[in-house]
């Protein structure tokens, strides 16, 4: 049973940081690290529209990236994630226990698969149907449909990128975008939330074609199915 509850616990942490995350791309390897300086943004640049530049994603067809999350200044989490079509795949280790998160947004299903245990916890996705928005293309899809909902600050410099940057608003969030001129997505997103400032970071970018087999269980798992787990558990009394 602590096997099954660390792989679900693991499954409601994965589920978590895709609910919350985005990511990026460019048509060669990155070689961008997680530098937080950048230099004081300069007055706006119309010359390069950002629509044009937000163009420069139609095409990509698969993307992997590592992602870094922090609050005020302190990583919280640091992921590898590959995206092919309605297929996800996330890589998160804490300390020696790894963990791998499969999605298939088609089939709305995933999996947390935990290798040093050979067993992987089998989920429905449905109830994440209206979260699953939150990739790479997603930003700049967001910002062509309301072009009411976002400024441009101006232009600056980011880990050797330089960046259009935007600032959003969403009721009473708002949210910074470096969007790199080179690739057309952020490469940084930053929000202020009762005080407390959140960044996702998102480097090394690829987008050769993934093989199909990246986004497959490995034979022989155990596997575990949630909604089965949950039938068998008691009901909460009154």
């Amino acid at each position: 049973m602590k096997k099954v509850f660390s792989v679900l616990l693991g499954t409601i942490l994965v589920a978590t940081l895709i609910s919350g995350c985005g990511g990026g791309q460019q048509t060669q390897p990155s070689t961008q690290t997680s530098s937080t300086s950048h230099q004081e943004a300069q007055a706006p640049n119309t010359s390069d529209d950002l629509k044009t530049l937000l163009a420069k994603t139609k095409d990509i067809k698969t993307i992997s990236y590592t992602m870094v999350m922090t609050s005020d200044g302190k990583e919280l989490a640091k992921s590898k994630m590959w995206m092919k079509g309605p297929k996800l795949k996330m890589e998160m280790s804490d300390g020696p226990m790894k963990g791998i998160f499969y999605v298939d947004s088609d089939k709305k299903v995933a999996y947390t698969y935990i290798p040093e245990q050979n067993t992987a916890m089998k989920m429905d996705m449905a109830q994440f149907e209206s979260k699953k928005n939150k990739t790479p293309l997603d930003y700049g899809e967001q910002l062509e449909t309301d072009e009411t909902k976002y400024s441009i600050l101006g232009d600056q410099e980011l880990r050797g990128e330089l960046c259009k940057v935007i600032e959003t608003k969403d009721k009473e969030n708002v949210s910074k975008l470096w969007i790199s001129k080179n690739l057309g997505l952020p490469i940084r997103v930053e929000s202020k939330d009762n005080g407390t400032l959140s960044t996702i970071d998102f480097i090394d970018f690829e987008t050769a074609d993934i093989p199909d087999g990246q986004f497959e269980l490995p034979t022989g798992v155990q596997i575990v199915d949630m909604n089965d787990l949950m039938k068998g558990m008691p009901k909460a009394s009154n």
